[in-house]
C-alpha cells in the first residue's frame, strides 16, 4: 500500500465482519499504519475524506449481494483519483458477482482497486441446529484468511481475481434486485408480546431504522434481514412468520455490536 493510513468503511450483522477488520486493523497497525474504522449506516458517504488514505470496505454477503444501504454508500462515496482500495466480504457459500460489480464501480469513480478478500464465514441465519464446534473452526479460518489477505495488501501481492463462471450465472437471476422483495414478503418478522421485555435491544441494533419503540417493538417497512434483531433478543421474542425455529451466529456479543456501531 502506498500510503501509512487506512480508513475501513464497514458493516457487520452479527459479528463475523467485524472479527475480519479486527484482525487486519491488528495487521496493518503492527506494520505502523494509522487505522480508523467507520460504520457504513452513520457516515455520510460524500463526506469521506479521501486524501493520503488506503480506503477499505467490509461487509457480509447476504443473497449474492449485500444490504441495499451498503450499495446505496457504495454508489455514493465521492469521486477520486488514483486512490487505492481494497473490499473484503464475508459469505456463506458464494458472492455472486460482487467481485466484478465492485471492481467496475470503484474504477468509474477512480478509485484504484488494488484486491478484494472473499472469505467464508458461517451463516448468521440458520432454521436448523448446527455444531458449535464446527462453527468456531470455521470462524478461526475466516479470521486467518484475513490475516493472509491483510500481508498481501502490505505487501502488493493482492489481486481482484476476474469472475468465475459460477459468477457469471448467477448474474442471470438478477438477485440484487429481487431478494429483498422476496425476503420481506416470505421472511416477516413479529413480535411475541408475552415474552418481550421492552429491553430496547432490538431498536439499538437496526441498522435500518425499521424498528419504532413505543410500549413494545414495532416494526416498519424497511427490513433489510441482517438478523441482528431476531439474533440478540434475550427474551427470544422475535420470531420469523411461518418459522417454527431459528438458530442465530452470534460470534460477538450485542454490546459489541453497538461498540463498533459508533
Amino acid at each position: 500500500m502506498k500510503t501509512k493510513r487506512v480508513d475501513f468503511y464497514y458493516f457487520s450483522s452479527t459479528g463475523n465482519t467485524i472479527l475480519l477488520v479486527e484482525q487486519m486493523k491488528s495487521i496493518f497497525e503492527s506494520r505502523s499504519l494509522e487505522v480508523q474504522c467507520h460504520c457504513i449506516p452513520n457516515v455520510k458517504p460524500e463526506a469521506i475524506d479521501i486524501r493520503n488514505t488506503t480506503i477499505g470496505i467490509a461487509f457480509p454477503v447476504a443473497y449474492f449481494s449485500s444490504y441495499p444501504f451498503v450499495w446505496r454508500f457504495l454508489k455514493r462515496m465521492p469521486i477520486a483519483k488514483g486512490v487505492d482500495a481494497f473490499v473484503v466480504n464475508s459469505s456463506r457459500q458464494h458472492s455472486g458477482t460482487i467481485r466484478r460489480q465492485l471492481y467496475d464501480l470503484l474504477a468509474k469513480k477512480g478509485y484504484k482497486p488494488i484486491g478484494i478478500g472473499e472469505i467464508p464465514m458461517p451463516s448468521s441465519a440458520n432454521f436448523q441446529p448446527y455444531d458449535e464446534e464446527i462453527y468456531e473452526d470455521s470462524v478461526q479460518e475466516g479470521v486467518l484468511r484475513a490475516e493472509m489477505f491483510a500481508l498481501s495488501l502490505l505487501d502488493n501481492s493482492s489481486v481482484w481475481p476476474s469472475e468465475n463462471m459460477m459468477s457469471k450465472l448467477t448474474e442471470l437471476f438478477k438477485l440484487r434486485k429481487l431478494a429483498w422483495r422476496f425476503l420481506n414478503r416470505d421472511f416477516k418478522l413479529v413480535i411475541d408480546t408475552m415474552k418481550c421485555i421492552r429491553c430496547g435491544i432490538c431498536y439499538k441494533l437496526c441498522p435500518a431504522d425499521n424498528i419504532e419503540m413505543e410500549h413494545y417493538p414495532e416494526y416498519l417497512d424497511k427490513c433489510q434481514h441482517c438478523f441482528r434483531c431476531v439474533s440478540y433478543c434475550p427474551a427470544d421474542a422475535i420470531k420469523f412468520k411461518d418459522k417454527e425455529k431459528f438458530y442465530p451466529h452470534t460470534p460477538v456479543p450485542h454490546e459489541k455490536i453497538l461498540e463498533f456501531s459508533l
